[in-house]
């Protein structure tokens, strides 16, 4: 009986296991995804470095628009000098947002955590995963408040797949 539930148990079984990684990721079992839990992993392993200060950071502030907000930018490199975190982060004199994009050490773009906010207490929140190849794994969405005039869905252009390319050429002021 013991060993009929540790194979269970290993197995991914519903009675409390993780599912196995060859399972599609479903509203039900992704918080525990063995391929969700890889990507956090990564960030784990990001926010460690840089708590422990061994990435360089860099930050820039790219525009001011002239008294109605402004847009900044911020990147962790690893020894390598591999842009581990790439924060973008804009706002307004309603609005703003936040998008935090990590990086595996080959530089592929794995997580975003993206947050948004608006003068009347509407809110959101974008959790996006990205497998080896860039694919997007899984997104969690979340919004409060009253409703604000931003997009439903957190657009494919404004993920920074090739950080070192934002990096290098920032986006023009308007």
């Amino acid at each position: 009986m013991h060993v009929l539930l540790v194979l269970l148990l290993l197995s991914g079984a519903p009675d409390g296991g993780s599912p196995p990684a060859g399972e599609p990721i479903t509203k039900k079992n992704w918080l525990a995804h063995p391929k969700i839990a890889a990507v956090r992993a990564v960030v784990q392993q990001n926010e460690d470095a840089i708590k422990a200060k061994g990435f360089k950071h860099q930050e820039r502030k790219d525009c001011d628009m002239e008294g109605a907000g402004e847009e900044s930018e911020a990147v962790d490199r690893d020894g390598a000098g591999v842009i581990r975190k790439y924060v973008h982060e804009v706002r307004t004199e309603d609005s703003g947002y936040r998008a935090e994009a990590h990086y595996d050490e080959k530089g592929r773009l794995r997580f975003v955590f993206a947050r948004r906010g608006a003068m009347n207490e509407s809110s959101g929140e974008f959790r996006i995963y990205f497998d080896e190849d860039g694919k997007r794994l899984w997104t969690d969405a979340r919004e409060k408040g009253p409703g604000y005039a931003w997009m439903k869905d957190f657009p494919d252009a404004w993920l920074q797949k090739d950080p070192e390319k934002a990096w290098k050429n920032p986006p023009p002021c308007e």
